[in-house]
Order: structure tokens, then C-alpha cells, then sequence
């Protein structure tokens, strides 16, 4: 992330989910808080079907991708409110960008505690737009650069209870970020939560995994977050990820892939996978 900017590719899959929303029905993920989260000419994607196919052809070579980033929040909601609905009063968004569950949710689950960790700048911004948008009164911000900041310091500054389970949502993270930075995050996640607590993620896969069709796009894709100065640093094969998380004490209790991401959310409709990522939910 360039000094002194918000994340690009934060609004840029906000300005997805808005467009998905406004002319696509939200088919996959309905986010109809999202268009609030977007700044010109963003702004314009889900207000205008002419800019919303300009949107789609700019980034037609990106379309699974576009998808992917619809699924995985499906994904990642489904298993947050099953986790509520059986008692976890605490939620854990890493990286929460625009993400809107605070807004769409905003008077429902009064006992539960919300806390979203983000960059400062990227936050900042978002706090700007929640100025005029109703969200979750029990929500808690927290600012950090997950690269050289102690984010569990900053969060035990909350009301954060260490020793009550807690959903962790930790998705379009964790290949942004160096294997050590990864593990640091995965142990110290581990050490500071009770038995009990969810971990979901999703993670990049090796071209080792991939056909030469995937990594044609895996490769545009990374040459376009680089451009953004964001570049994507981790990758593995599914059992070298399992085996990495199990080694430092996690569950790997359920791993998605593209046949079952398509299975679950893209049945009877028109749209592709990504096929270079994989979802997974971790137990302690």
C-alpha cells in the first residue's frame, strides 16, 4: 500500500459488490449497503448500468476474480452467523476493508461485540463514510499495520474478552502478506483465543496446483495488485497449508475449493470461479 493511501483493492471489490448488487440482482451476495462505501468515479458503477459494463469490460480478463470476491463473502457470512446463532458473541475482522456487515446487520444481534483491524488509512477512510451510514453500536476499530504493528496489543486496549470464543474472519489477507508475518499471525491468533473459536480464511495456491489456463490469470492478476503497490506474497498446495496451520496447533476443519464453491453458490448460474484460491475454516 502506497504512504499515506487507502487500499485501492478495497474499494475496487466494494465497487464489485455494489455493481453485483444494483444489476445482477445479488445473485451470489446481496451487499446493498456497499455503494455507500465508494467515492467518485467508483460511485458511479452501481448507479449507471452503462459504467457498470465499462467496470466489467476494464476488468474482463478479472471476471472469476470479481466472482471469487463474491463467494468468499457469501462463504464467510454463512459461517459468521451460523457461528452467532450458536452463541459466539465475538467477531474478528482482520483486514475488514468495506466490508459492510456492520451496517447491514446494524440492529440485529444487540449481545454480540464487533471488532474490525485494518491499516490506519484504509480505516480512516472508512470511518469517514460511516458518518452518514447507520452501523452496529457495539462495534470496535482497531488501526494497525499488520506488518510492523502488535495488533494484539492494540485490541487487548478494547473490550476484547480473550478468554470467551470468537469468529475470526481473516479473508483477502493473508497472501498480501511475507511467511513469517503469516505464521507470526497464525501463532499468535492460536495462543490468544479459547477453545472454541473459527478462524476462516482463504489463501492463494501454487501454479504447482494450477492448469496453464489459471496461471495465465493468476499472473495478470498479480501483475495488477503489484501496479497498485499491493503485491501478493504467500502461496501454497493445500496440504502444505494444512500441514503449516496444523504444525502451529490449528483444526483445518473444512477446506473449499473451486468444484465446491461452484457447487455452493454458482449452481444454475452464469458465472466462472476463480480457480487459484481455496477457503478454509480453522478450529482451536
Amino acid at each position: 500500500m502506497k504512504k499515506n493511501s487507502s487500499s485501492q483493492t478495497a474499494m475496487i471489490v466494494a465497487a464489485g459488490r455494489a455493481g453485483h448488487s444494483a444489476f445482477e440482482n445479488g445473485v451470489i451476495f446481496n451487499d446493498h449497503v456497499a455503494h455507500k462505501f465508494l467515492k467518485f468515479p467508483l460511485s458511479l458503477i452501481p448507479k449507471f448500468r452503462f459504467f457498470f459494463n465499462t467496470y466489467l469490460s476494464k476488468i474482463k480478463k478479472f471476471q472469476s476474480v470479481r466472482i471469487e470476491n463474491l463467494t468468499r463473502a457469501a462463504y464467510n457470512e454463512a459461517k459468521m452467523l451460523t457461528a452467532i446463532k450458536n452463541g459466539t458473541k465475538q467477531i474478528l475482522i482482520l483486514g475488514a476493508g468495506m466490508d459492510s456487515f456492520i451496517c447491514r446487520y446494524h440492529n440485529q444481534f444487540p449481545d454480540i461485540n464487533i471488532y474490525e483491524i485494518d491499516h490506519p488509512n484504509t480505516q480512516n477512510l472508512k470511518k469517514q463514510f460511516l458518518k452518514k451510514i447507520p452501523y452496529h453500536p457495539n462495534t470496535n476499530f482497531v488501526s494497525v499495520n499488520f506488518e510492523n504493528q502488535d495488533w494484539i496489543k492494540e485490541l487487548s486496549k478494547t473490550n476484547f474478552d480473550f478468554k470467551q470464543p470468537v469468529y475470526i474472519s481473516w479473508l483477502g489477507v493473508s497472501y498480501y502478506l511475507k511467511l513469517e508475518s503469516l505464521v507470526y499471525t497464525f501463532k499468535t491468533l492460536f495462543n490468544m483465543i479459547s477453545k472454541g473459536s473459527q478462524l476462516i480464511l482463504d489463501y492463494g495456491l501454487k501454479d504447482t496446483c494450477l492448469d496453464a489456463v489459471s496461471i495465465q490469470e493468476k499472473q495478470a492478476m498479480l501483475e495488477f495488485v503489484r501496479l497498485k503497490s499491493e503485491p501478493m506474497l504467500s502461496f501454497f498446495e493445500p496440504e502444505e497449508f494444512k500441514s503449516l496451520v496444523e504444525n502451529l496447533g490449528w483444526i483445518e476443519q473444512e477446506r473449499i475449493t473451486t468444484a465446491t464453491i461452484e457447487s455452493l453458490f454458482l449452481k444454475g448460474l452464469d458465472f466462472k470461479s476463480c480457480t487459484y484460491f481455496n477457503y478454509v475454516c480453522l478450529e482451536k
